[in-house]
């Protein structure tokens, strides 16, 4: 059943042609159409036309680049929907692909999009599922990948998303084959469920100035064992990891300040989560079962939101640190050790695993651990300073 629904076009004669601009705002205009028997066109001005369905029965497409002396401009909505084509080049003279407009498409399993394209519609390679390659590198001016774009493309293992792309919408590729994903550095959203459901998933790269992980972003992703979080990341949705059965740990960055409900619900691989001082919101069942079951620890600092959290919500194992800047061993005090395990890290054989123990080694709080934080706590055992501030 098609995920989404259209108001049904009414052909009416040129004298009340209404003008049609985008391809966006075509579901509740009249249209205006000629045919020549394979297409069927949308009249967009006196010079421009837009494939609005295909009639023919080939299943190998190069699509027209003009029609009747009038250039062709774009794929309107549900054009080739559900249709057998195996295969389609698109003219790099098209500037838009409309929504659903190759929905359904079972038989498709290759892509290109060309330079031209400026826009994609909601769902217009949804259920396209032997679509095992799509090439959007070309496609310089497109900023976004829409809403359910490439949902329930189960066979699509891979897609290189260009660095010009700054969005990717709700459930854009829910459900697909995907088992890697590097997001580039442009991407400022994703949107509800980007990714949910792609059991294939394995990793993911995410961008450095993403602020927030919504609802039902990765949830469903029963392959990814690991998730790191840049400092730009204030934000876990809700459900954003629920049901990632083999995700085994989660370090909490100290941006972090607010987790959803449900946000890593029944992850029951996960063993351990590091829950920064930072966080001062969490949300219903965010770690549950596995937190009452004791099978996670949740480790935190003392007296913080998060150790509150956890006894009033039946963590059975829970472990605390007091903050104690200097402290990198965690021991509960500053001492000569701290001094060689910062020398140890600083030369490999010391990875320093706990972040807690990173942020504490930070003394000097320039986001880098280095020799001169060593030589702060030297000094500050020789009580040469008072303190690191």
């Amino acid at each position: 059943m098609k995920l989404i629904h259209k108001t049904t076009a009414i052909i009416l004669s040129l004298v009340l042609m209404i003008p049609i601009f985008a391809v966006s705002t075509l579901t509740t205009y009249a249209v205006t159409t000629i045919s020549d028997g394979e297409y069927k066109y949308a009249v967009i001005s006196d010079d421009s036309l837009a494939l609005y369905r295909y009639l023919g029965n080939e299943t190998e497409l190069r699509l027209p680049e003009s029609y009747g002396g009038r250039n062709i401009i774009g794929i309107y909505e549900d054009c080739f929907s559900e249709s057998g084509i195996t295969s389609v080049t698109i003219p790099e003279s098209y500037s838009y692909i409309g929504d659903s407009a190759f929905y359904g498409c079972k038989d498709l399993s290759e892509i290109k999009i060309p330079k031209g394209i400026e826009s994609i519609g909601m769902y217009a390679f949804s259920e396209c599922t032997s679509l095992s390659k799509c090439d959007i590198i070309a496609a310089e001016s497109l900023r976004s990948i829409p809403e359910g774009c490439f949902s329930g493309d189960v066979s699509l293992n891979s897609i290189y998303i260009p660095l010009m792309i700054g969005s990717i919408g709700d459930n854009a590729f829910a459900n697909s084959g995907l088992n890697s994903v590097k997001l580039p550095i442009s991407i400022l959203k994703l949107g509800s469920g980007a990714f949910s459901d792609c059991e294939d998933l394995s990793e993911v790269t995410l961008p450095n100035d993403l602020t927030e992980i919504k609802e039902r972003t990765f949830s469903g992703c029963s392959n990814l064992a690991a998730v790191s979080f840049s400092n730009s990341i204030t934000k876990i949705g809700a459900s954003a990891f629920e049901n990632c059965t083999k995700l085994s740990k989660v370090e909490l960055n100290s941006s972090i300040t607010e987790i959803g409900e449900k946000a890593f619900y029944n992850d029951s691989m996960l063993e351990k989560i590091y829950i920064s001082e930072s966080v001062t919101s969490i949300g219903a069942n965010a770690f549950a079962p596995m937190s009452y079951q004791g099978t996670i620890e949740a480790v935190c600092y003392e007296d913080s939101y998060a150790e509150e959290y956890c006894n009033e919500n039946s963590f059975n194992n829970l472990k605390i640190y007091k903050k104690i800047i200097g402290d990198v061993n965690l021991n509960g005090r500053v001492d000569i050790l701290d001094v060689t395990q910062i020398q140890k890290y600083k030369i490999g054989e010391d990875t320093l695993s706990n972040p807690f123990a990173k942020e504490l080694a930070d003394v000097n709080k320039d986001g880098q651990i280095t020799i001169r934080d060593a030589t702060l706590i030297q000094m500050y055992l020789a009580k040469i300073i008072e303190n690191f501030d």
